[in-house]
């Protein structure tokens, strides 16, 4: 049976980005054909592995806690030469990454670099235009996490080769939703909106940005999907006064 390789080692200092790689998988556990003629690899380190445990036997879940970064290379190789991997989401087109560029499902989740230059350093900027520019001039797929990214990579990279495909959050809450208690309601309610900044695109379009000591907190604490699922309500309440005082 051909693989698609899940590799979340990318991601593990950004927390969202994991529950998005997770969400995006329960979504292929959902399509019949999917099931039928793929099998999920995810590719995650310890400390974030139970993020993905929930989906038991239903993926293959390989671990890997090394810091070395030509053993890690080798490993990643070997997982995707030797073991029938068709597909790798979401392929990073560094020295290793370019090797299987064929195989590679890209994903920009946004574009906030360019629409919102101000939160970031001129190095990731300068980073972040050099990975992105080299996604788009590929045939690849390139998935986006919604249609304002769509727009924002026209907007941006109006001369790209990459096919887009939008896919939005489709989320797997329930083993959350079973933890939360009282006590963790409490403590997240009166913070939730002080960690958060609402921000308005050049398309219309309101955007939340987490600061990063939030999302810091979040991810040692594990506690990102019940802190998100407890603050939206109260976020997009905020987000509507705020977008009708600007009108």
């Amino acid at each position: 049976m051909k693989k698609i390789l899940f590799n979340g080692l990318g991601n593990r200092g950004w927390i969202g980005g994991l529950y998005y790689l997770k969400n995006i998988i329960f979504s292929c556990l959902e399509s019949e054909k999917i099931k039928k003629e793929y099998r999920i690899v995810v590719l995650i380190d310890s400390a974030h592995a139970d993020i993905f445990t929930c989906f038991g036997n239903r993926i293959d879940l390989h671990i890997y806690d090394g810091t070395n970064k030509a053993k890690l290379a080798l490993y990643e190789m070997n997982l995707i030469w030797l073991h029938g991997v068709k597909y790798c989401y979401a392929l990073e087109l560094n020295k290793i990454g370019s090797l299987f560029a064929s195989r590679g499902i890209f994903w920009i989740p946004d574009f906030q670099h360019k629409t919102l230059p101000e939160f970031f350093q001129p190095e990731e900027l300068a980073r972040k235009d050099v990975t992105d520019r080299k996604m788009t001039e590929l045939p690849n797929t390139l998935v986006l996490s919604s249609e304002d990214a769509r727009h924002d990579l026209e907007r941006f990279y109006p001369e790209h080769k990459c096919r887009t495909q939008v896919v939005h959050f489709v989320s797997y809450i329930e083993p959350e939703l079973r933890t939360i208690t009282p006590e963790l309601e409490r403590r997240t309610n009166s913070d939730c909106i002080k960690s958060t900044s609402i921000c308005r695109t050049s398309s219309g379009s309101t955007r939340i940005m987490w600061s990063r000591c939030a999302r810091s907190s979040a991810s040692k604490s594990g506690d990102f999907s019940r802190i998100m699922i407890l603050c939206l309500p109260a976020i997009w309440k905020t987000t509507a006064t705020r977008n009708t005082s600007m009108s």
